[in-house]
């Protein structure tokens, strides 16, 4: 085992780098003649000067060092591959997610052990359990909740069952009464440049102390639709699902303004992976969300390749249907956080939207009024300019860059949130569009390091091997058009080329590092191994894609990208000494000067060691 003594004050710490915890030893007891002799001791001061000096220049190391177990949430939302029967499935998705699993499982207990005692939560838990096993016939969810937490815990977390149900019943303990959060859209027909569906879809939220740790799930169940899904780490969905039969599905929170709006039941975040796992078409999905039991107040978006869409809207005790067209839609539909079918009236209270939710009221008209600007030109980028927006309209004006008013689909929603997944679909294409956090604004968003706020392309092919092969073409899509850019630059640019060189250096690291994980996947038998690796690869090529759109979008003077908008940017700052964003910072001054003279120290402690000996 390695150690390294530093004395601060009165307290010697030793570091254990095989165990990443500090303890306190008396020097004197390094120093005893019985311990070491003087020229161990010697070239052992040494060896410390050198190291400290080191560490004081790499606040990674010191980073890494102070909580065991502990990362960052992603900057790219880990891609999680899994397959198989429900049990198995969700095995896959604990043994590959656990540590993130661990940090929203940790959160969540702190949070609600403020307002609950422990027996409080369990006891309604099981409550909730019981409607999960008795309203979904065709998929033994539970079995996938006990594959999560056992695959966990086979990667070495300390997550239970009930752990992994209450992260899937979070809003019902945490946040039921806040309806601000989410906007989705769908178009097709005459609405879309070729007719084809395409859906948008932003998933905002409260951090939180774990939010932030989202993964995509890519799912191909041995019974039921193959599907792509987004949720917070220990759940199979957040706001957004897309299956392999064209089938769309997207939620907002709605209000429940009466205690009878809240009750047992099966929660939102289970019932879209159900949707997805065992519905083809829209009217399917609806006569299922007609059957089952809500817990509060949701709007349901589903829309199929076909062009059929609903809207439903449910509390607890009410359900309204609404189809395109009621409200003056003609092929396309909105949901946001108020109702509009008339038969919700005593859950939203006051009734009028713009005066019991103007954020979802203005964020309701601004979609409507971009449609209403393209429509029969709309395409994927058009939707991608919509879900970016920091403008609004507010019936008669647009109110330009409002990102901060909460009223906005781009949603920065101050210190409560922000947005965390932006998605844009072409179900009929099987392509979809992902920014992680706010998009065109990597400063804001989940707070995830290294977010660079821009949507990377998804194919969503028949296997895991096949996505992950067409991730690494939308990369090196990427990575050629950036080479091309950075060529453009002149000496006379106000910015570095250096600093793109060197962000650029980062994305062709990770695409080397993808191609290895792939060819490792390939090679083995293991097939839980081969899923962990497929999605590590897909993970980093979806990286090479995100950092690629995002050196480009750092000057005008570079093109745009071949696929989709940039989206709008955020104000940049100056970088300052930290260097480029990610980048370890450069070695202070005063760090330097401190470490020259603690190797001083050092030096003189060989002398006087060797004195000793004499």
């Amino acid at each position: 085992m390695f150690f390294i003594n530093l004395r601060f004050k009165r307290a010697n710490l030793i570091y254990d780098f095989n165990h990443r915890y500090y303890v306190d030893v008396p020097l004197k007891r390094l120093l005893n003649e019985n311990c070491v002799d003087a020229k161990s001791v010697s070239l052992y001061i040494v060896f410390t000067g050198l190291l400290l000096t080191f560490v004081m220049s790499s606040p990674q190391v010191l980073h890494a060092a102070t909580i065991d177990d502990y990362v960052d949430p992603p900057a790219f939302f880990p891609i999680i591959y899994i397959s198989g029967s429900e049990y198995e499935m969700g095995y896959q998705y604990g043994y590959q997610a656990g540590k993130y699993i661990s940090l929203v499982k940790d959160g969540l207990w702190s949070t609600l052990l403020e307002k609950y005692d422990k027996e409080t939560i369990l006891t309604k838990l099981s409550e909730y359990e019981s409607y999960v096993a008795n309203e979904l016939p065709e998929v033994d969810y539970l079995e996938i909740l006990r594959g999560i937490a056992a695959g966990a815990q086979d990667a070495g977390y300390n997550v239970t069952y009930w752990d992994v149900l209450l992260i899937n019943y979070q809003v019902e303990f945490e946040w039921i009464p806040l309806p601000e959060t989410c906007t989705n859209m769908a178009a097709w027909g005459n609405a879309t440049a070729d007719g084809k569906l395409v859906v948008g879809s932003n998933f905002d939220y409260p951090r939180g102390r774990c939010y932030s740790y989202i993964v995509m799930i890519i799912a191909y169940p041995e019974n039921g639709n193959a599907f792509i899904s987004f949720g917070v780490a220990g759940r199979l969905g957040n706001n957004f699902q897309m299956n392999d039969k064209g089938l769309v599905h997207a939620s907002n929170k709605g209000p429940n303004a009466r205690p009878e709006d809240i009750g047992y039941g099966v929660t939102d975040f289970i019932i879209g992976p159900y949707i997805a796992m065992t519905c083809s078409t829209a009217e399917e999905a609806k006569d299922v969300f007609l059957r089952f039991t809500p817990t509060n107040g949701i709007n349901h978006m589903v829309v199929d390749v076909n062009g059929h869409a609903y809207a439903i809207e449910t509390t607890h005790v009410l359900k309204g249907v609404r189809k395109p067209g009621a409200f003056g839609e003609k092929d396309y539909i909105i949901t946001a956080n108020h109702y509009l079918n008339t038969t919700m009236m005593p859950a939203q209270q006051p009734w009028d939207p713009a005066e019991c939710h103007p954020s979802s009221w203005y964020r309701y008209i601004t979609v409507e009024r971009y449609i209403e600007e393209n429509y029969g030109q709309i395409t994927a980028d058009t939707v991608m300019m919509i879900m970016s927006s920091t403008d609004y309209w507010n019936g008669s004006a647009w109110i330009k860059d409002a990102g901060w008013t909460g009223n906005t689909v781009n949603k920065f929603w101050g210190t409560k949130g922000a947005t965390f997944v932006s998605k844009v679909a072409v179900p009929e294409d099987r392509v979809l569009w992902v920014c992680a956090g706010n998009p065109g604004y990597p400063q804001w968003g989940r707070l995830a390091p290294r977010s660079y706020g821009q949507y990377v392309k998804i194919e969503f092919k028949d296997s895991p091997l096949s996505t992950t092969k067409a991730l690494m073409a939308a990369a090196e899509v990427e990575l050629l058009a950036t080479a091309q850019a950075i060529e453009e630059l002149t000496a006379n640019n106000d910015w570095s080329k250096v600093l793109v060189n060197e962000l650029f250096d980062r994305a062709k690291s990770k695409y080397w590092e993808a191609t290895h994980k792939l060819a490792l996947a390939e090679l083995t038998d293991d097939v839980n191994e081969a899923l962990k690796l497929y999605g590590e690869a897909s993970t980093a090529f979806a990286e090479v894609q995100d950092l690629c759109k995002y050196i480009r979008s750092l000057s005008t003077i570079l093109p745009p990208g071949p696929q989709g908008p940039q989206g709008p940017q955020g104000p940049q700052g100056p970088q300052g000494p930290q260097g480029p964003p990610g980048e370890p910072a450069p070695m202070e001054p005063v760090a330097a000067s401190l470490g020259i003279a603690i190797i001083a120290l050092c030096i003189s402690g060989v002398a006087i060691a060797k004195t000793r000996r004499r």
